[in-house]
């Protein structure tokens, strides 16, 4: 299904996060016009609350800075290495969720798909221009993969479609139109 699929893809990207760039928390959140934000997977998986609040909280925050702000990964200037190409801004509510690095995920049209959150990393060295390049990568490859995962999705319900009709043009040829409307709608 779709939502596995997703789940799934979250899951492997916090996984992906915390191994090529350990941090002390790390959160992934999908964004859809219709149903607003969905906390997928974290880090700590004892705190699922907190995550899902952050979440709410965290892209409100993402909508306040605009558009100029989904390009790179926005983050708290003390977490930061000098002349790192991230969106720098003070922000009291991402210090206080212990979210110290936003990385927003687009879609191949450009809006906003998705976002993960990164805490400090462990090391308790900042952000360098590389771990920067990585997230933006990782980035690039998750919205890809949400993109084909809504391909397969929508690729499903056609099938289905089409499997339906199908089945209603066979009802139809064995048994002529003496069959009530009600069997046709099925």
């Amino acid at each position: 299904t779709n939502t596995g699929s997703i789940l799934e893809a979250g899951e492997y990207i916090v996984r992906v996060l915390k191994t090529v760039l350990p941090t002390e928390t790390a959160g992934f959140y999908t964004i859809n016009p219709n149903a607003g934000i969905t906390f997928v997977s974290s880090a700590n998986p004892n705190e699922p609350d907190r995550y899902r609040e952050m979440g709410e909280e965290v892209h409100r925050r993402l909508m306040e800075f605009g558009p100029e702000a989904w390009d790179r990964p926005v983050g708290l200037p003390d977490i930061l290495e000098p002349q790192v190409k991230a969106f720098a801004v003070e922000d009291d509510l991402l210090r206080s969720l212990g979210a110290t690095l936003l990385t927003p995920v687009k879609s191949a049209e450009g809006g906003l798909k998705a976002f993960f959150l990164s805490g400090k990393k462990t090391s308790g060295w900042k952000y360098s221009a590389e771990d920067i390049d990585l997230l933006q990568s990782i980035s690039l490859l998750a919205g890809h993969a949400l993109a084909r995962i809504d391909h397969n999705a929508e690729a499903q319900l056609h099938e289905a479609e089409r499997a339906r009709f199908e089945r209603r043009k066979r009802m139809k040829s064995i048994s002529g139109s003496s069959l009530p409307h009600e069997v046709w709608v099925m």
